[in-house]
């Protein structure tokens, strides 16, 4: 079984991947949320009805406990959402930074950052890592901040 941790699990994206993981099956999915309260509700908007595979774990807790798992891939969704202050947005930057160090201090390096469309700009064809980024808002600007972090 491959364990995989999803920051932002409770999230209409980690909702949507945690389901179509459960389904596929063979998955042990760590999920950092803000609340595990959040995962629950998670669980009753995507009609989740079994939690056996699924270990909900608070930011905090999560970097302060020592990891026991042997975690096979991180997909990092949890960001502020488009129109947030912009003190939320600097604090999804600096959790950002915080989890890059925490995994590479842990030699985790399989990860799916997920940015924005809005880091290359108002385009309508497909994006790829060849385009110059043009962010076309603040939020966006942070979202490419990220990716420079991690980089």
């Amino acid at each position: 079984m491959q364990t995989l941790l999803i920051t932002g699990a409770d999230g209409f994206i980690g909702g949507k991947l945690i389901k179509k993981l459960l389904k596929i099956g063979g998955f042990k999915i760590i999920a950092v949320t803000m609340s595990k309260t959040l995962i629950s509700e998670m669980f009753k908007r995507e009609n989740i009805d079994s939690y056996d595979n699924v270990v909900p774990i608070e930011i905090e807790a999560f970097f302060s406990s020592p990891i026991s798992e042997n975690i096979n891939g991180v997909v990092h969704l949890a960001f502020s959402r488009h129109g947030s202050p912009n003190s939320s947005i600097a604090d999804s930057i600096v959790f950002s930074k915080r989890l890059f160090s925490f995994l590479k201090r842990h030699n985790i390096d399989n990860l799916i950052n997920i940015s924005s469309q809005g880091v290359y700009g108002d385009i309508s064809e497909f994006r790829d890592v060849s385009q110059s980024p043009s962010p076309n808002s603040l939020y966006s600007m942070a979202k490419f901040a990220t990716e420079q972090v991690l980089a």
